[in-house]
This record gives structure tokens, C-alpha cells and sequence, in this order.
């Protein structure tokens, strides 16, 4: 029988080969059939067992006899430990025990989580200690009683490496028996990657009491004003305020932009009961697109599109009191 380490090495746990050499005569059996057809195979001097790397064939029953005597049972235990991600309490199934890295979320991690890594031995008290974590330096000891372990993520809440987004991070478990010391990776945390903020172009506007900021970003033709679609902020307006904004709007190049930006504009002073506000607004919108395409800026002024520069007030006032 090979001596194998109980922890998978970088993939997973390998097949165990063991070799029987019998008399002849004698044959080897698994018990009711558990191991599949060519795990077994017999040869003119010896026979060769191979146990499949999974958690279900550590323990594998067979039968020795020869001819029609009766047959000795032999148990055969492969030492190998195995773990899964389950609920503290509920012990996970045969078919849920893995020997790679699991990959955790950071909600696994709080404080009121219920979520457990559970540990598999070959037998109960079989390791001389058991410690986890995601450091060497701040690894955690535990015992266990039986075959099974179960330990909550959430006692590793404060762990520097849960609250580490920008990294990916390994907790490992270490296994000391028979003066060795085994050691592997059970999970992994996935760095937490940010989006890069969408880029923006603003345009201000005026048009009497009337002032309005224009923000344009990449999207897919949204039009708000003030947090409501344009149609419904402006629904009062009078004709000649909403045909002034539509004559933008319904320039060729600009149409073709705003299908594939997101608008919004925030105005303040006035009322939209009055064309003060629709002219603000097309001002500001005028502004935000000759940031945006700077190939527009003197067509749109030809257009009567942009107004005068809007100031801003702290730049006004600060100019004011030179």
C-alpha cells in the first residue's frame, strides 16, 4: 500500500494503487460491487486494486478466499481528508465533499452567517492537531471528536483578508500527525474588482431667472430632468420654450448622440410652466455635447444653441470682489 499525503497536492487527491500478491487459487472481491469494472484488475502474479480519488472509496470493503471456502473480509482505509461548504449543524452529503479550493463569497464571512467549512477525516481522532486560517502567523487551532468539523466563516470576520477587496486571498488548513505537518488551500476569496467610474461631460445653461446643469454619459437614450422623464417635466411648457429644445434635439448629429448617451439635467430657478426653463435646459444640453464632440461647437452656435458662459457663483463672487 502506498504511502500518500492525506491533503491534495495543486489539483486533487491522486487514484491508490495497491498491490496484492495471493496464492493462487485465491481471488479478491470488492464487497456488493462498489468499485467499478476495471478498478480491479488480476494479473498471473498479482493484482492491482486502484481506489478512485473520491470520498465514497476511502473505506472500501473486499473478500479473500479461495475456491469455495468461506470468505474473509478485509477493509481497506485510504487516508485522505476531504471538506465542504454547508450550514453549521447539517452535516453535507456524500456527493458535496470536495479536495479543491472553494471558491467563498464575503457575505460567508459576517457576523450573523451560518455558513460553516466542514473537514473530513478518515477516522475519528485521527490528526495530532488542525488549524485554519488565512495566515500562517494567525491561524486558528481546533479539535475535533468525530470523523467530521464543522467551522463557522464567520469567526474569521475580522480577518484582514475578508476586508482586503483589492486582493484575492487563500484560507488554508494545516494538519499536523505523526510529526509531520500537511498543509493546503481549502478556499479562495476572489479580489473585488471596481468598476471604472463612467466618464461624464457637463454643460451649463442659463436663460434669465432659469439655470440648468447638463451631465451626458454612455447609456442608451435616457432623458431626465430633474428626476422625471423630459415629456413630463415640461408637459406645461408653452409651445415656443418646448419647440426650442426640440430644435436641438432634432439636429442630425445631436440625435445620433443622444441615442447612445444617458441625459440629465437638474435646472433650477423659474418654472417650467414657462419657456424659461426648456431654453435653460437646451443651453445647458448645447454646452454638455460641444464637450462632448468639439466638432460641434460652432455649428451649434450658429444654431443659437449654448448661450452665453454660465460662471460659476464662488468664481463670480471671488472675480467681483478683485
Amino acid at each position: 500500500i502506498p504511502e500518500q499525503p492525506p491533503l491534495p497536492g495543486v489539483d486533487a487527491h491522486e487514484s491508490s494503487n495497491i498491490r496484492f500478491v495471493p496464492e493462487p487459487g485465491f481471488t479478491i472481491r470488492p464487497k456488493k460491487n462498489r468499485l467499478k469494472e476495471g478498478f480491479l484488475k488480476e494479473g498471473e502474479r498479482e493484482t492491482v486494486l486502484t481506489i478512485p480519488p473520491s470520498s465514497e472509496y476511502d473505506e472500501t470493503c473486499l473478500q479473500i478466499g479461495h475456491g469455495k471456502r468461506p470468505k474473509v473480509q478485509m477493509i481497506l482505509l485510504v487516508e485522505r481528508v476531504w471538506w465542504a461548504l454547508g450550514k453549521e449543524g447539517e452535516e453535507p452529503s456524500e456527493s458535496e465533499w470536495v479536495d479543491r479550493p472553494i471558491v467563498l463569497s464575503r457575505e460567508a464571512f459576517e457576523a450573523t452567517s451560518e455558513k460553516a467549512l466542514w473537514l473530513r477525516f478518515p477516522k475519528r481522532r485521527w490528526a495530532d492537531g488542525v488549524y485554519i486560517g488565512f495566515e500562517r502567523s494567525r491561524r486558528r487551532p481546533y479539535s475535533f471528536m468525530r470523523e467530521t468539523l464543522a467551522v463557522p466563516l464567520r469567526e474569521f470576520t475580522d480577518a484582514e483578508a475578508v476586508r482586503t477587496l483589492e486582493e484575492e486571498s487563500h484560507l488554508k488548513v494545516w494538519i499536523k500527525r505523526d510529526k509531520k505537518e500537511y498543509e493546503a488551500v481549502i478556499g479562495v476569496l476572489r479580489a473585488v474588482r471596481k468598476a471604472p467610474p463612467k466618464k461624464r461631460w457637463i454643460g451649463k445653461g442659463r436663460y434669465k431667472s432659469a439655470r440648468a446643469t447638463a451631465t451626458l454619459q454612455s447609456g442608451s437614450g435616457v432623458f431626465m430632468v430633474n428626476g422625471k422623464p423630459a415629456e413630463e417635466h415640461f408637459q406645461y411648457t408653452p409651445p415656443k420654450g418646448k419647440a426650442f429644445l426640440q430644435r436641438l434635439c432634432s439636429l442630425p448629429e445631436v440625435r445620433r448622440l443622444l441615442s447612445e448617451l444617458d441625459v440629465s439635467i437638474e435646472i433650477k430657478g423659474s418654472s417650467p410652466r414657462t419657456l424659461r426653463q426648456a431654453k435653460a435646459a437646451a443651453h445647458a444640453l448645447a454646452r454638455a455635447i460641444m464637450k462632448y464632440d468639439t466638432g460641434l461647437v460652432i455649428p451649434l452656435k450658429r444654431a443659437g444653441f449654448g448661450g452665453v458662459r454660465v460662471v460659476e457663483e464662488d468664481k463670480k463672487s471671488r472675480r467681483n470682489r478683485r
